[in-house]
Formats: structure tokens, sequence, C-alpha cells
């Protein structure tokens, strides 16, 4: 079994750096989250889901590496004078070596009367240019995304007149519509240690599991970027595995296969940093072998189990829930987290705490 995790994680890291070198070869783009110029905070948080709609708009090209900071930046104040602007634009600049960017997006948003306008200036670094973007919606809601893709496909048109050794006549690359679904989709494994809590800690010491993840993302569904909690939840599936290390010279073994399926809520601080809190439901296969007991000698009580001797096989529920912590390297992802878990197993149930480290891709 590590023998495959271990292959399994050679092959997430393959494509990771086979990506990596792909990028290489992008235009460089830079996000800055918007800024909220409203009489009220009440819609602060669209500063990071406008531009994070943007970036995996951007993202679909090939021909961007498209990065996000959660700080926002000035913008070019209409009617500046040469001085501010030339000030403005050396700011700039210094950004785009620091970050060697091609491009540099910032930009700002006020709500009035239920409507929302949205003005965004991208800096051509090589051109030393900036470039205004504006839009603005009749009402708030889904209407919103539609104005996002509106702004969008004028970035887009904008950058495209600046790229280096591309025709007018150049076909546009797209992406398929069933590629921009899995979008924000995240694959790998995971290795953990498992602690028996209760009773059955007595008789088992510590197991190591070894699990497969599948996450997405619903801030990719444009239904869900508008809602605030909903726009930060994570699906997500599990399928594991583990068995006991004998902790007497009795032979006794429990394994299990699970599956469970989860909701997470994330906490995202920076781009590279996000949190979890998860919880979810499923069902597990357990199969334990269970030897008479010298170190109770005299003692009649055999904890969890029924008789002095006994195997079993059952299928039960099984639920879960814990944290996370994922280091965001895209398309790599390094995980990390600590859970516990309960199988509903006849006639005690098992309780167990893991603490889990793995590896993954997100598309």
């Amino acid at each position: 079994m590590k023998r495959i995790f271990v292959h399994i994680l050679l092959l997430i890291v393959t494509c990771a750096i086979a990506t990596s070198v792909e990028a290489r070869d992008r235009e460089k783009v830079v996000l800055y989250y918007f800024k909220d110029l409203s009489a009220s905070t009440d819609y602060s948080y669209y500063s990071y889901i406008i531009p994070d709609s943007i970036a995996v708009d951007l993202k679909r090209s090939k021909r961007f590496d498209v990065t996000t900071f959660p700080v926002s930046a000035d913008t070019l104040p209409k009617g500046a004078t040469n001085d501010i602007r030339n000030s403005h634009i050396r700011m700039l600049s210094e950004k785009g070596r620091e970050f060697s960017a091609a491009y540099i997006i910032c930009g700002s948003y006020h709500i009035k009367n239920r409507r929302i306008f949205i003005d965004t200036q991208i800096f051509i670094v090589e051109r030393q240019e900036i470039v205004e973007v504006s839009e603005s919606s009749s009402e708030l809601g889904t209407m919103l995304f539609a104005m996002i893709d509106s702004i969008t496909k004028k970035i887009n048109s904008e950058l495209g007149r600046y790229a280096p050794h591309k025709t007018v006549d150049a076909p546009v690359m797209t992406s398929s519509p069933f590629y921009n679904f899995i979008r924000g989709t995240t694959f790998g494994m995971s290795y953990g240690t498992v602690k028996f809590q209760e009773e059955w800690g007595r008789y088992f010491d510590t197991a190591s599991m070894v699990a497969c993840h599948l996450s997405y993302d619903l801030n990719n569904i444009g239904l869900f970027r508008d809602i605030p909690v909903l726009s930060d939840l994570s699906l997500g599936a599990e399928y594991s595995f583990f068995n006991t290390k004998p902790i007497s010279e009795y032979e006794h073994y429990l394994n299990m296969w699970g599956a469970l399926i989860s909701v997470s809520y994330q906490i995202r601080f920076t781009d590279l940093f996000i949190a979890g809190i998860w919880a979810g439901w499923g069902e597990a296969h357990t199969t334990y072998t269970i030897f008479p007991y010298s170190i109770d000698s005299g003692s009649n009580d055999n904890g969890p189990f029924v008789a002095p001797s006994q195997k079993k096989s059952s299928t039960d529920n099984y639920i879960g829930g814990g944290l996370s912590l994922n280091v965001i390297l895209d398309p790599l992802v390094i995980t990390s987290g600590i859970s516990l878990r309960k199988i509903y197993n006849s006639p005690r149930p098992i309780t167990f705490s893991v603490v889990s480290f793995g590896l993954g891709y997100r598309i």
C-alpha cells in the first residue's frame, strides 16, 4: 500500500512539474483585490469576489499565468496631474519588476441604489501604459457575474492588443465547457496516523491510513459566487484504508475500508494558505480478529468485544469532522489535517483520530 502511495505521489509531482514548465512560457498577470468605495461596508466581500472571478476566466487561456494578491492597490484617479500619473506609473513599474509581471490589474467598485459600478485599470508593463475598463449593472445579484464576464472579455480584448508575436487573424484558444466546469477540482492522496480512542485504544495502538481525495470548489459555479457563505464551500469525497499494528504477543487485527462525502468551509488567509473546517458522512467496512487476552487475566471485561475470541466483518455508518490547512503552490497542493472519526460498529462504535499529510493536484 505504501508503494502505491509513493507511486501516485510521484505521478502528481510529475504533472505539477510539467505544468510549471508550461507556465514559464506564459505572460504573468497580477490581480489585486478591488477597493470598496461604497458608503457602506455591507458589500466588502466583493473586494475579492470580483478579482477572483476575473482570475478564473483569465486562467482558462493558456496564454496567462494569473496570480491574485489579497491586498488592494490604489488606482489612478480621474483627472490626475502629470506628476501624479508619472508617480503612479513608477510605482506600478516597480511592482511589475518585483513580480516579473507583464500586466498588473487593479480596480475599485461602489454600490449605489442597488447598482454596482466597477472601474478596472490594466497596466501594461512593457509599454508603461494604463488602460481603463469600466462596467455597471442594472441590479445586484446574478447579473453581477454577467457583468464580470463582460469586464473579462474587455480585459481579454485589451490584452490581446499587446500579445507578442500574435497577428490579428490568429485563432483564439478556448477551453471546452467540460474543462471549464471541472476547473477548481483538486485530487490527490494523503498518508496519516490513526490513534484509537476510548475502549478500542486499550487493545489497538496505532494504524497507518492511506486515503484518496477529490474536492470541488463551489465558487467555480456562477450561481454560488454571489453568496458569501456558499462561495466559500467545497464538496469533497474520500476513500480510505487502514490496518492496525498489534501491541501484544497476540495478533489482534483490525482493518477498515471507508468512503466519506464531505462539505468544507474554506478560510482563505492568502493565495498561499487556505484553512478548512469539514464534516462528512459515509460508510465503512471493518474486519477484525480478536484472540483471548492474558493482559487482563482474571477479568471478564473484554472491552468492546462480546466474547473473549471472535472474528467479525460489518458495514456501518461512518462520520467524521476536522480541520485542514493547505498550501497552494498552483497547481500543486500540499495538504495537512487533523480529524476525529467514528464508525458505528456493533457492539461498540470505533472512535479514532487521524493526523495526515498529503499531496494534491489542482485543475
